[in-house]
């Protein structure tokens, strides 16, 4: 018996042994360029501008290819194929020998060969098929130096949770700041704001907003905005995003001492992110604001500007400022808030 058990473990490692290396250099996707490189790896996504593959030889790295450099692509296994003509189907690629590719789907007799230009995407999420809900979110916790209204040191947390589809997006933000000093508490204060937004036809889309913010130490006991107007993607790629919108707010403010604020204002925002450095470091700038016109109730921007940096997996690391400024802040409360974070940030 024994005899027995070390052999049959002895054909075991040797099956491992051959079976394993033959595995590892079959199971991989090919891209073909046009420079007569091939690259090898798992791709992730593909649409007309650029591909996106996974390098097995670098961990978490991606690399992302010029879509006018490349010939060909085969895939080790079934993808997610949509067509120019809004086609989606499942189906194995495989690289064409005059260029373009293959595309053996399940039920097929025979292949279809197609030019890589039609060939719209590869995996496209819920934005560009069309098909289902697209998730994700950040959480930001840290330490804040403010100085302003409230000179503290103390907690910060922000969340961000965004939903998007081919037609539509919706973006809800939340931050929130409690500080102590001797036991006392010295600030208690939470901003919250969810925009819809509507594309009519990218990159223009309509939106819908509204907000409601708490800070008693800036005069406000509770301030509600909720508006609409227009907004347009200057720049929407992988490396930076930039977008502008501008509407009518309404805006009802009760403060901690009165009088209280009731006025149809002119309101703003701008949306913006920038790889510095490819996978390695992001500049971002969020802000938005409202102006009465006629300019007795002054005017708000709401701001945060930092930099993000990747540490492992989906965590980062933040340096962020806060700057609130509103114009008419009401007798001994200063215009302007800073806050700086330095923190912890999570994507999913």
């Amino acid at each position: 018996m024994k005899q027995f058990v070390s052999a049959l473990v002895r054909a075991l490692m040797l099956a491992a042994t051959l079976v394993l290396p033959m595995l590892g250099t079959a199971l991989a996707d090919s891209v073909y360029l046009k420079n007569g490189d091939r690259i090898s790896g798992k791709v992730e996504h593909m649409d007309n501008k650029h591909l996106k593959i996974k390098l097995p030889y670098a961990k978490e790295r991606m690399l992302e290819i010029e879509m006018a450099e490349v010939v060909s692509i085969e895939t080790d296994g079934e993808v997610n194929v949509m067509l120019g003509d809004g086609t989606l189907t499942r189906a194995r690629i495989e690289r064409a020998p005059e260029g373009g590719v293959i595309l053996q789907r399940p039920g097929d007799i025979s292949p279809v060969a197609i030019p890589l230009a039609q060939l719209a995407y590869i995996e496209p999420n819920a934005a560009e098929s069309g098909i289902g809900v697209d998730w994700s979110g950040r959480v930001i916790l840290g330490v804040t130096d403010a100085s302003g209204n409230t000179d503290t040191r103390d907690a910060y947390f922000e969340a961000n949770l965004k939903a998007a589809a081919k037609a539509w997006r919706w973006t809800t933000d939340a931050r929130a700041k409690r500080s102590e000093s001797e036991g006392t508490t010295t600030a208690n204060n939470w901003l919250i704001g969810t925009r819809y937004d509507w594309f009519i036809r990218d990159p223009h889309y309509l939106y819908t907003r509204a907000s409601a913010q708490r800070d008693t130490f800036a005069g406000i006991d509770l301030r509600w905005t909720v508006g609409a107007g227009y907004g347009y993607k200057v720049f929407d790629d992988e490396r930076t995003k930039l977008e502008l919108r501008v509407g009518l707010d309404y805006v009802t403010k009760k403060s901690t001492a009165p009088p209280d604020q009731d006025y149809l204002a002119l309101g703003w925002g701008i949306t913006f992110d920038q790889w510095i450095i490819d996978d390695k470091l992001q500049l971002y700038h969020e802000s938005e604001g409202f102006a009465d016109p006629k300019g007795d109730e002054g005017h708000v921007v709401l701001s945060k500007t930092g930099l993000r940096a990747p540490i492992i997996d989906n965590l980062t690391a933040n340096l962020q400022v806060n700057l609130d400024y509103n114009s008419d802040p009401g007798p001994r409360i200063k215009s302007t808030d800073r806050t700086v974070i330095l923190g912890l940030g999570y994507t999913f």
